[in-house]
């Protein structure tokens, strides 16, 4: 079963467009270099960097460099499945350098979940890494026949409540790879 991650973040660049647009740049920063779908639908409409956020620092230091030297922009990060290596080893520093104020931008996560704990362990990571912020993780359900994404309030609710009660209890088994 599939997240959703890509059609959140067509759907928030969207939404940012229409609401914003006139008055902000939005910029996608595209760090799915195997599937960069996003980034294909948007490249002609608004700025792309493409920054591959794996264990290199050379593209977290770029991509910090591009959110430094801009400003009235909104930045939406379309962060590929994989990145949770480079989060392990850049994203304390990332981190850092937000809460600093070097970077004067505030970060809000959207972590879509689906059926499968891999969702749940991938945000714990992300969390111990990543504290800066706002995170909103929420429940997506696709259909593959109509490619649509559907997240609904009480299925939210529970699963965000059962992320926060394993993140605190820890029972589940740990299966890293």
């Amino acid at each position: 079963m599939k997240v959703g991650k890509s059609m959140v973040s067509l759907t928030l660049i969207q939404f940012l467009i229409d609401k914003y647009g006139e008055q902000k740049t939005i910029h996608l920063i595209e760090t799915d270099e195997s599937n960069p779908d996003v980034g294909r639908v948007y490249k002609n409409k608004i700025p792309v960097t493409t920054a591959i956020l794996d264990e290199d620092e050379k593209d977290w230091i770029r991509m910090a460099g591009v959110m430094e030297n801009t400003s009235d922009t909104l930045f939406v990060i379309n962060s590929a499945a994989r990145s949770t290596l480079g989060v392990r080893k850049h994203g304390r520093d990332f981190n850092s350098v937000l809460e600093s104020g070097q970077i004067n931008y505030d970060l809000v996560t959207l972590w879509p979940l689906n059926r499968q704990k891999d969702s749940v362990l991938l945000l714990e990571d992300f969390l111990e890494y990543i504290s800066f912020g706002h995170i909103s993780p929420f429940a997506t359900a696709i259909s593959e026949s109509r490619r649509t994404l559907r997240c609904t309030r009480n299925i939210c609710r529970i699963t965000i409540l059962c992320a926060l009660a394993y993140m605190r209890r820890s029972t589940f088994p740990r299966s890293r790879t």
